[in-house]
């Protein structure tokens, strides 16, 4: 993948296709992957086939310290702003988002996560992932009140989300 990127910097987006394609039939793909070809395609000056890529890449996660998922969502949300389908691009920001904070999260970044967690909530409010991942930060922040209003968000988007009972049922027998 590395030969791919170098293409891409030196601006030669057909080769960084070409070998992207071998490192899929040889590895199969990955998140980080469908972010290059995305980025390929676009140079290329195709934003259909960019997005199309994009959309790809959201099928699969990238390892917990990659960030591909949030530049592939970053990608999205430009391009379907640029496209003018406003609802798209607001659901990607919010799942962009979501991947920030999910980093600063697994970097004990706290704070930093609070704000990406309650922007993604923002952008994307029907995602229970987002309420429930911003709920267990304030609780980590020993904001109770907060972490119970986003607990019981997350409850209502998802009722079965045993996760989230569990938060909720620890604020509560506090």
């Amino acid at each position: 993948m590395r030969i791919a990127q170098l293409e891409l910097d030196l601006d030669h987006p057909r080769k960084a296709l070409k070998h992207l394609r071998l490192v899929m039939l040889n590895d199969g793909e990955s998140a980080e992957i469908w972010e290059l070809v995305g980025l390929a395609w676009k140079r290329l000056g195709d934003e259909g086939k960019a997005r199309r890529a994009w959309l790809e890449g959201t099928r699969l996660r990238a390892s917990k310290s990659i960030s591909s998922n949030l530049y592939i969502h970053k990608n999205l949300s430009e391009s379907f702003a640029e496209a003018g389908d406003d609802e798209s691009a607001r659901r990607h920001r919010g799942l962009m988002h979501y991947e920030q904070g999910r980093l600063a999260w697994r970097k004990n970044d706290l704070q930093s996560a609070e704000v990406s967690f309650a922007n993604a909530t923002i952008d994307n409010p029907q995602q229970a992932a987002s309420w429930f991942y911003l709920a267990e930060t304030r609780r980590a922040r020993n904001d109770r009140e907060g972490a119970r209003v986003a607990y019981r968000q997350s409850l209502l988007l998802n009722p079965s989300h045993g996760r989230a009972q569990r938060g909720l049922a620890i604020l509560d027998s506090e």
